[in-house]
Order: structure tokens, then C-alpha cells, then sequence
């Protein structure tokens, strides 16, 4: 994986958290960083595969028992390496329900006291070759 802030590319992938790894009272306020992951696709397929499957199941489940259902659901649940290939979708997917599972699975955060840059939101998603790029704004985790 490759990784930006603003443009410059940082030593290390494994400095970012996304808003359920923190404490809830940690609220990082401030100008937005530019921030752009650049992922292979074989390695959220490895990552996810597993998780993706159980949030399938799970949202199935909610949604026969509540009778709604999201853009997620209307669209039948893809199978992960087509939802790859829908760049608006999997980044309503990945932004509402999987990210946490990949930055903590793919070990891309020291397990140590978090530092590095807190993930305020993922704002676009494009595909190049055999990568999917993340847009996202950050912070400095202080």
C-alpha cells in the first residue's frame, strides 16, 4: 500500500485510524489533510473477504427483518470483486461498514499508542489498473 498526505508520500501505511478505533472523546478538530491510499485490489480481497461475507449475512438478515434496506442492499450485495469494479458503491460500503475491519486486519496501524493521522472521512474512490485509491480527509492524531 501506498500512502499521501498532501501529496508527499509517508514511511509508513501503518500511522492511520479511522473514528472506531478511537476514544469516543477524542474529536480532532482543524484544517482537513489531503490524504490518498493507493491499495491493491488483491489485498482487500484478501483482507476483507472474510468480514465482507459476515456483513452480507448480517445485513440480509436485517433487512428481511425490518423490510429496509440501503443502496447496498437495492444493488443485491455484490460479490466483493465486482463491488471492486463500483467505485461509488464501494466507497459507501467501505466508508460505512468496512474500513475499520481493513485498517486493524491488514495490520496498517501500530498496535502501540495510536500517532500518525485519524481518517475524518473517505471523500472519493477510483480504480487504476490493479489498485483502488482511497481519497480521504485527515488529521494529526495528537
Amino acid at each position: 500500500m501506498r500512502a499521501l498526505i498532501e501529496g508527499s508520500e509517508i514511511s509508513s501505511a501503518k500511522s492511520f485510524y479511522v473514528p472506531s478505533m478511537l476514544l469516543s472523546s477524542y474529536h480532532p478538530t482543524g484544517q482537513g489533510l489531503v490524504c490518498r491510499l493507493d491499495i491493491p485490489k488483491s489485498e482487500l480481497l484478501e483482507v476483507l473477504q472474510e468480514p465482507y461475507d459476515q456483513l452480507v449475512k448480517e445485513l440480509r438478515r436485517d433487512g428481511e427483518a425490518t423490510g429496509e434496506t440501503d443502496s447496498f442492499g437495492k444493488a443485491g450485495y455484490p460479490p466483493l470483486v465486482i463491488l471492486l469494479e463500483e467505485p461509488q458503491l464501494l466507497l459507501e460500503v467501505f466508508g460505512t461498514y468496512l474500513a475499520d475491519d481493513f485498517f486493524t486486519l491488514a495490520q496498517l496501524r501500530d498496535s502501540s499508542e495510536p500517532s500518525g493521522y485519524f481518517i475524518r472521512q473517505f471523500t472519493s474512490l477510483s480504480t487504476m489498473g490493479d489498485f483502488v485509491i482511497f481519497d480521504a480527509e485527515s488529521l494529526p492524531y495528537r
